[in-house]
């Protein structure tokens, strides 16, 4: 392994550079380097971007303004409150206020001896089974099924 004084010297550092070429490791933490300048970027825990002419896309947030993402969460909870019933979202809410950086809200319910019935609002429950189709989706199903068939007897 060369020292930082050996790879100030420019003649040092082609030589150093052809033995990281082939495969050397030449500078202690610049493992997998294939270069003596790439192994210095990852013994000091630099990484290069893969695209730098690339600008950065404006989040949603920045899309949208504060009020807007403020509603889009809004909705995203009300969705989902339809989707699972009053008392699922509530039951998840329970679950959830009980949760801290320590532990989750399952395992201080599961100590504390308080019932979750996550049953209520996790895929695969009960009442997730039932579905709700607008009145004429059936008949869309059963009209495409028909036409279908129809085009395999021709």
């Amino acid at each position: 392994m060369a020292s930082e004084q050996e790879r100030s010297d420019p003649s040092k550092r082609k030589e150093l550079d052809e033995k990281a070429r082939q495969g050397e490791v030449v500078v202690p933490g610049g493992t997998g380097g294939k270069s003596l300048e790439a192994q210095e970027h990852l013994a000091e825990g630099k990484i290069k971007p893969l695209f730098p002419a690339e600008p950065r896309r404006a989040t949603r947030r920045e899309q949208v303004g504060h009020e807007g993402y403020q509603e889009l969460g809004h909705r995203g909870g009300e969705t989902r409150k339809e989707q699972i019933g009053h008392e699922g979202y509530r039951e998840m809410g329970r679950k959830g206020g009980l949760s801290t950086k320590d532990k989750s809200g399952g395992e201080r319910a599961a100590e504390q001896g308080i019932p979750i019935d996550e049953s209520k609002y996790k895929p695969g429950a009960a009442n997730m089974f039932i579905i709700d189709f607008p009145s004429s989706r059936p008949l869309i199903l059963v009209f495409s099924l028909l036409v279908f068939l129809l085009q395999l007897e021709l």
